[in-house]
């Protein structure tokens, strides 16, 4: 019972630092990341217009990649308002919904977890304005969203498991 009352203890203690940590991700690295998908992906479709020879097109590029940027914020404020109505904080949007109840492993899960219906519909939407512009073809510019969101998927998962696994060594620490 003592350990159970230290675990306890220790994870009241650390409360106001995870609390911190987790502001800054929502409210800080978000929206950041937001930004930089936005600038990641423009420069990318903007460089494989111009060695294909086609018209890069930047501003524009950039122009409709901040405004598809508006889906994955769509994505965040479906979760807040049914976190909010079902006054329940585990709200999905996520392939994770689909799952069968099991244990899982914590890389399958966070990996699972960055696989989005509202990042499907960002990534497609991004790829169409493309070949939408002339910058690409579809299927170029699909594998060049792809290759954006391959280099985003584990980064960002990265940093959900660090944060998650710290919070966890936080309260049993062996």
């Amino acid at each position: 019972q003592d350990i159970i009352r230290k675990s306890i203890q220790l994870q009241r203690d650390s409360l106001r630092f995870w609390t911190v940590i987790r502001a800054v991700g929502d409210f800080v690295i978000a929206p950041s990341w937001i930004a930089l998908r936005a600038f990641l992906v423009a420069v990318a479709l903007s460089a494989v217009a111009a060695v294909r020879g086609r018209p890069v097109r930047f501003p524009a590029a950039m122009r409709e990649c901040v405004a598809w940027q508006g889906v994955w914020v769509l994505g965040l404020a479906v979760q807040v308002v049914l976190m909010l109505a079902l006054h329940r904080s585990d709200i999905e949007t996520s392939v994770v919904l689909l799952l069968p109840p099991r244990l899982y492993a914590a890389r399958e899960w966070v990996l699972l977890h960055q696989i989005d219906c509202f990042a499907m519909i960002g990534w497609l939407g991004l790829a169409w304005s493309a070949c939408r512009r002339g910058q690409a073809n579809l299927y170029v510019a699909l594998l060049t969203c792809l290759v954006v969101a391959a280099i985003e998927v584990p980064i960002r998962g990265a940093f959900s498991l660090l944060v998650n696994l710290g919070m966890r060594l936080t309260i049993f620490p062996e």
